[in-house]
């Protein structure tokens, strides 16, 4: 595993746990006897195949409001190449031209299959711990849109005349961006993560293992994202058309949703 991926799961982890310690769970936390289901998206070239899955993870959510998970499920998802991608040595070039589109079974009807009809879960989840990381060097300026939806997007836009980038990330309708940074050329890990402190959302940014100031550092109030959601797309922001110019590596978008519900 490259340096950049440890780096950004080893990012995770430490945010994480620090979300951990300083959230504080709402009036209406749930007990051990509530069931919960989170989602989350990987992206990766493997023996120049490039392979799309989704997680499912189902379980109890715990009282800081995290998901003790007792059983998941990763299944491939089809994307459907609009344009050419190029890949070589285990990296997909995105030449501006090119975007996937990708189906899959909305959250809500996978976790009702996977649970037997035991767990049916609302039409919107709150964002817990949000994130995304990508592994990607930077080759042409431009918005570089990694992953959208509506409710959930992240991008890392470079300017044509400082050749600086910054990453952007919009969950449930609300953007933070990061301070910018110097593009090298060369593979690059880094990404964005929202925390649920109770109040809000705390926001961070890092890029090679180092923090990046953030802009709002702060998002307030409750952010969601539909459980009914059957497509998403990589390269391509469909509100301006822009594309994605680079090599990527390798994706990772987590929305921290944690749906629940019953019968």
């Amino acid at each position: 595993m490259k340096r950049s991926v440890l780096v950004a799961l080893a990012y995770i982890v430490v945010v994480t746990v620090i979300f951990a310690l300083f959230t504080f769970p709402k009036s209406a936390t749930a007990s051990l006897g509530d069931q919960k289901a989170r989602w989350f998206i990987e992206v990766g070239i493997h023996n120049n195949q490039l392979i799309v899955k989704r997680t499912i993870e189902i379980g109890y959510e715990d009282r800081l409001g995290n998901l003790l998970v007792i059983t998941s499920e990763t299944t491939p998802i089809s994307c459907q190449e609009d344009g050419q991608l190029i890949i070589e040595n285990n990296k997909a070039t995105f030449d501006g031209n090119t975007f996937l589109i990708c189906e899959m079974p909305s959250f809500q009807e996978k976790v009702y299959d996977l649970t037997n009809g035991q767990l049916v879960i609302e039409d919107e989840c709150d964002f817990k711990v949000a994130n995304g990381t990508a592994e990607f060097i930077f080759t042409k300026t431009g918005e570089n849109p990694f992953f959208y939806q509506p409710e959930l997007q992240f991008s890392a836009p470079m300017n044509a005349i400082s050749r600086m980038a910054k990453y952007e990330f919009v969950a449930g309708g609300s953007m933070a961006k990061s301070e910018p940074f110097m593009t090298n050329q060369q593979m690059q890990g880094g990404g964005a993560a929202f925390f649920d402190n109770g109040l809000g959302y705390l926001t961070h940014f890092h890029v090679d293992g180092v923090t990046l100031g953030s802009n709002p550092p702060f998002l307030p109030g409750t952010l969601t994202i539909p459980t009914t959601s059957t497509e998403f797309f990589i390269g391509i922001n469909l509100d301006t058309s822009e594309t994605l110019q680079g090599i990527l590596g390798s994706l990772i978008v987590d929305p921290g949703c944690v749906g629940h519900g019953g019968i």
